[in-house]
């Protein structure tokens, strides 16, 4: 049962009287509870000009605090709050403007606990029961917030700045400003009582600071998003032309064989990959402070840039004797010939540098997964406070830059030439080598 108490205190005093002794309040917020889930939501904020109205009955607390907590209906005459608490703040003496009429109704079994444990309906502070019928005049203001707690940016880029602040109805005192993020905990040096913290941001984490009064530990998140102009582009291939030899980065030198033989190459392709970087310590005192990030990425490491160059050997490029011997007469009634020399030349740029199967698909491919593109790597690494050098961020490039070649070791059609991997590694018949068998006939391309 529902216990409604009320304390006439207007039988004894006039109202002008009351208006002296009860205390006078330009504005308090409110807030609703959804029954379903308990979660407390803004509703509405109580500004300025108000007055009790002296025909209803009100409990006096010099404290003037307690909690709205129930569900709020808006009726045509004004804001009831049905069975809920009231948060007011103590200001000067309002003055008689007045705009619409908020009722607030609260009954003993409606409360619930405070934060520290001690009965909802209690005056903090004065232990006085909030046990009547309130009648307010007010002016009703925008949407405002109820209990204290932590607002921070929700959202920022890597290296912009984001702020996080206490709002509500709080003037306590604040201590153990903190931001966690994994096993990595930043604590604040300065200012703990402040009611903001601010700085620069390059990891996702909460922040956290704990309130006085029973309030605990109030927290919120932070999310860091990813800067959007770090990735490396793929870089298209070149053919190296007047030579068989090309040396990667690797330090791995080929030369082809001239003319090929059984068991030799008939190209090669390096996916060389560079980079470079800058990179900061965050020391603006903020929730990231000690924090390591990435400022900026290049492609380019000196003198090396990211390219993608391929030979081929020079036999295949002209009407030499090795060409002129693939005699193209393998067909359907034929499995036992010789590729045609045309082919053979398209299926080794196909190998190394064609748009459907190669090793050049291999470090695209490979280069435009997020988790691979080294410029998308540097933008994302960090390194906790206490890290020293740019270690973290030079690590991460080096591991995706492994990654990517591992990608490209790959041999398309099992490093068989004789296959088109444009065509689904379709076999286009055997290489002729030296000593060379006789042709019959002209060449004519053919796979299946």
């Amino acid at each position: 049962m529902k216990t409604l108490r009320k304390v006439l205190i207007f039988a004894i005093f006039t109202p002008a009287a009351f208006s002296q002794m009860i205390p006078q309040y330009s504005s308090y917020s409110m807030a609703t509870k959804d029954p379903s889930t308990g979660q407390i939501t803004t509703a509405v904020t109580i500004q300025g000009n108000t007055t009790f109205n002296p025909s209803c009955t009100y409990c006096y607390s010099a404290w003037h605090s307690a909690y709205v907590t129930n569900q709020i209906s808006r009726t045509d005459t004004g804001v009831i709050i049905s069975g809920g608490r009231q948060m007011v703040a103590n200001v000067q003496p309002p003055s008689l403007q007045i705009n619409r009429t908020t009722y607030v109704t609260v009954t003993e079994s409606d409360c619930v606990d405070l934060p520290d444990g001690s009965p909802g309906c209690n005056f903090r502070g004065e232990g006085q029961v909030i046990c009547s019928v309130v009648g307010i005049i007010a002016t009703i203001g925008g949407g405002g917030t109820l209990l204290p707690q932590l607002r921070c940016s929700s959202q920022v880029t890597r290296g912009a700045s984001a702020s996080c602040q206490v709002a509500g109805a709080f003037s306590g005192n604040l201590s153990n400003w903190k931001f966690t993020a994994e096993q990595t905990t930043v604590n604040r040096t300065s200012n703990q009582n402040a009611f903001n913290w601010s700085g620069r941001m390059v990891k996702s984490g909460s922040v956290s600071v704990t309130a006085s009064g029973g309030w605990g530990v109030l927290s919120a998140p932070i999310s860091v998003t990813n800067r959007t102009n770090f990735a490396f582009p793929v870089v298209s291939p070149v053919q190296l032309t007047g030579t068989n030899s090309i040396t990667c980065y690797s330090g791995r030198a080929v030369t082809l064989d001239s003319p090929p033989g059984n068991g030799s190459q008939e190209g090669y392709s390096c996916a060389d990959q560079a980079f470079s970087f800058n990179f900061s310590t965050i020391s603006d005192g903020g929730p990231n402070h000690g924090y390591e990030y990435v400022t900026s990425a290049s492609s380019q490491d000196g003198a090396r840039q990211t390219k993608f160059e391929f030979i081929v050997v020079s036999d295949l490029l002209s009407q030499t004797s090795f060409y002129n011997s693939q005699c193209g007469d393998f067909s359907s009634s034929n499995l036992a010939g010789f590729i045609a020399g045309s082919q053979l030349k398209q299926n080794v740029f196909d190998h190394e540098q064609g748009a459907i199967l190669s090793h050049w698909t291999e470090y695209r491919d490979a280069q435009n997964v997020p988790t691979n593109n080294i410029g998308s790597v540097l933008e994302a690494a960090t390194a906790s406070p206490g890290s020293i050098g740019s270690s973290f961020a030079q690590n991460a490039g080096n591991a995706a830059l492994n990654r990517i070649s591992q990608a490209v070791d790959g041999e398309p059609c099992l490093g068989s030439v004789n296959r088109n991997s444009s065509q689904s590694c379709a076999n286009c018949g055997t290489i002729n080598f030296s000593p060379y068998q006789g042709c019959i006939g002209q060449p004519v391309p053919h796979c299946q």
